[in-house]
């Protein structure tokens, strides 16, 4: 059964399912530290950098005059966006508008 959820229903139930995968790396930060020191980024709670939570390394941090700007140490991922030609889109807003024309012309012809 699907349910389908609002936005801030939704909103409520990543933060939580966020606050849960932070309470779990808290408990595990002991791997997760030995894990960075190793310079190893397996593991099951191993993080990326790309998440919305993560461990930085304390050398990192020392190298950037421990600066704790979260844009210094977060990786943004930004997926390539392709559109259609100009002529394409040129075309689609031409029938677009030829069916805003008929419409229009059978209200007028409803109308009066």
């Amino acid at each position: 059964m699907m349910v389908k959820l609002n936005f801030v229903e939704r909103q409520k139930l990543e933060d939580i399912l966020n606050s849960h995968k932070i309470i779990t790396r808290f408990y595990s930060v002991n791997y997760e530290l030995s894990m960075l020191r190793a310079g190893l980024q397996g593991g099951e709670t191993a993080c990326k950098w790309t998440e919305k939570s993560f461990l930085v390394p304390k050398d990192e941090i020392k190298s950037n005059d421990y600066d704790l700007s979260i844009n210094r140490y977060k990786v943004i991922v930004h997926d390539e966006v392709k559109y259609d030609s100009h002529a394409v889109i040129l075309d689609r807003v031409a029938e677009l508008e030829k069916g805003i024309v008929n419409r229009v012309e059978e209200l007028w012809g409803m109308v009066g």
